[in-house]
């Protein structure tokens, strides 16, 4: 049984693939280890990609053809062999001693089952100046996590990089798949790794964090550009609100006539606060106006739709 399944889900991920699984084809741990893919109804050229990598990697790969990404994981669940399970994205560049330092703080952690690991953005392109001097929401858009060696409040774990104990999942627990990546849905609602790990901790498990296993999230070109984090702030707040319903037990409903008139309200006042007194376009004034303004439709959205 190896110590140490890594798994994420790949949905057209032929652009970022081969970068990622080189990085782990060099890995050399002192632990065993397994990879599982999981193939999320690609229609680009990611099933060849991974047929490459058979005979570099501690490969398995699983086709799920249901667009989903909490799906894909949920499918591939039953098959990792691990102790311990490193959840991670399929754009997310491991360090060279990754394995490594994951399986040393497993180990010397026993008392936590969640855990979360540090992320660095990799830009293929800069972004604009204004955005990087200010690090602009670079914890929502681009999940850039950095925190100190230690117990942390499970919400602060991301995606890119987290690991949990297996015995969790053998328990019966899995994420949730209302929520988070889903290719046949742009607008989805995000936080599934959030939405995750704050159940888990409501039944009693502590997390922590460990500095030491790193990746780089790779950020695309498109992704420094407005049209990207202004989606990206609709489907942030999308998620808070969806997430607010569910632990309310109100997802089968919209929210009454008081609580929804609430939420418009916080609209209105995001949208009046952008258009008065209009700023540069480079201006972090300006763009920080913009994004209340997209989170607060989404969040509304969120709160007072019946469906989402």
């Amino acid at each position: 049984m190896p110590d140490v399944t890594v798994l994420f889900s790949t949905h057209n991920g032929a652009g970022v693939l081969p970068t990622v699984l080189n990085a782990y084809a060099m890995q050399k741990p002192g632990c065993t280890w397994e990879m599982i893919v999981v193939n999320n109804a690609s229609i680009d050229s990611t099933s060849a990609c991974l047929e490459s990598f058979k005979g570099k990697l501690p490969l398995v790969v699983l086709d799920h053809p249901e667009p989903g990404k909490n799906k894909a994981l949920n499918a591939a669940l039953p098959k990792a062999r691990g102790s311990f399970v490193i959840v991670t994205d399929d754009d997310a560049i491991p360090e060279a001693n990754f394995l490594d330092e994951w399986f040393r703080a497993l180990v010397e952690n026993p008392s936590y089952d969640l855990f979360g690991g540090a992320i660095d953005p990799f830009f293929q392109k800069d972004p604009p100046a204004w955005m990087l001097e200010s690090q602009f929401h670079f914890e929502e858009i681009y999940a850039v996590c950095r925190h100190a060696k230690g117990p942390l409040a499970a919400r602060e774990i991301f995606g890119p990089n987290m690991a949990v104990r297996s015995a969790l999942f053998e328990s019966g627990i899995r994420f949730n798949e209302d929520i988070g990546p889903n290719g046949s849905n742009r607008n989805y609602p995000m936080g599934s790794e959030t939405e995750f790990c704050t159940r888990v901790e409501g039944l009693g498990h502590k997390a922590f964090f460990a500095p030491e296993p790193r990746v780089r999230h790779i950020v695309r070109p498109h992704q420094v550009e407005k049209d990207f984090w202004t989606s990206r702030a609709y489907r942030h707040g999308l998620g808070v609100g969806l997430q607010e319903r569910m632990a309310a037990g109100q997802l089968s409903r919209p929210l009454g006539k008081r609580l929804a008139s609430l939420a418009k309200g916080k609209l209105r006042q995001a949208f009046f606060y952008a258009a008065r007194n209009p700023l540069h376009p480079t201006d972090l004034k300006y763009n920080e106006r913009l994004w209340q303004y997209h989170w607060c439709c989404g969040y509304t959205d969120a709160k007072t739709r019946a469906q989402l």
